[in-house]
Formats: structure tokens, C-alpha cells, sequence
């Protein structure tokens, strides 16, 4: 039987000894051994996704080292026109709780605006694209002079 454990902490159940990988089915699709291991988050009108706002990502349970992995907070970077034109995918800076003050990292200080709970280091580095069907829960937004040092680390880390 499949050992692989879903998202709700149940099995999988496939009897079969060679089960596919559990990815991240696309919205309302199984993963290829029948059962919904996913969980899908639809972004309603009133949670439109823009620029510069904080959701909770769920970037997975299996990473590749040194990248981040689990439910973390995010800065979504892309150009809102992207977001308009139904392709399903934002680009994120994931954050972390760990302050190690790397130059790639921007230090966030919590506030009413923004919805994070204690500092937080944004990791250019970590830079990438995910499903709108990984985005959970909207935090908030993320203050002027933030973004800006954000994007101002992005351009120099990818030569733009």
C-alpha cells in the first residue's frame, strides 16, 4: 500500500507497490492514484491576487536542499497583469523566521498592515513560481519601503 500520507493526515490508499508522485493536482483533479491529496484554494473577486500583498504559501513537504519548503508566508512580485490573464500562477518571495542577516534577506518588522506575527526575512534568493492553488490565506500588504528594498535586491540578484 502507498505510504505517502495526504494533507489531511489519511493515507493515500492505492494497493498498488508503485504508486505516482504526489504532486499537486491541478483544481478539482486526482492524483493519479485516485484520491484528492491537494488541497485546492479557490481565490475569490474579493481576494483578487496583487502585487506586493503577503499570503501563506504552501510551498510542499519535500524539499530540495536549501530550498523552502512547508506553509510560510510570501510577497507575491509578479506584474498584476499576470494575474488577470487566467494563467494560474503568481511568482513569490517566500519569508522565513529565521534572521540570519544575509544580504539577499529583507527583515519585515510586524504590523497592522501586514498580518505577520514576528519578524520575518524575505529570501530573494528563494525567488519562484507556484500555483495560485498553493496560496491558503492573505496576510496583507506589505508596506512602500519594503518592496522597495525587495525589488531593489531582486534587480541586482538577477541582473535586471
Amino acid at each position: 500500500m502507498c505510504s505517502d500520507v495526504t494533507s489531511g493526515g489519511r493515507r493515500c490508499g492505492t494497493r498498488s507497490t508503485r504508486c505516482p508522485p504526489h504532486r499537486p493536482p491541478s483544481t478539482r483533479q486526482r492524483a493519479g492514484c485516485g484520491t484528492l491529496l491537494w488541497p485546492t484554494a479557490s481565490i475569490s473577486a474579493e481576494q483578487s491576487l496583487v502585487r506586493g500583498d503577503l499570503w501563506r504559501v504552501d510551498l510542499g513537504t519535500r524539499p530540495e536542499h536549501p530550498e523552502q519548503a512547508f506553509s510560510r508566508p510570501a510577497l507575491i512580485v509578479s506584474d498584476d497583469r499576470l494575474h488577470h490573464r487566467n494563467l494560474k500562477m503568481v511568482i513569490v518571495v517566500p519569508a522565513t523566521s529565521v534572521i540570519r542577516g544575509l544580504p539577499l534577506h529583507i527583515v519585515v518588522e510586524p504590523d497592522s498592515g501586514n498580518g505577520l506575527s514576528a519578524a520575518t526575512a524575505f529570501q530573494t534568493e528563494q525567488i519562484r513560481a507556484v500555483s495560485t492553488a498553493r496560496l491558503t490565506d492573505r496576510l496583507g500588504r506589505l508596506d512602500l519601503l519594503s518592496r522597495h528594498a525587495i525589488d531593489e535586491v531582486l534587480r541586482n540578484a538577477l541582473s535586471l
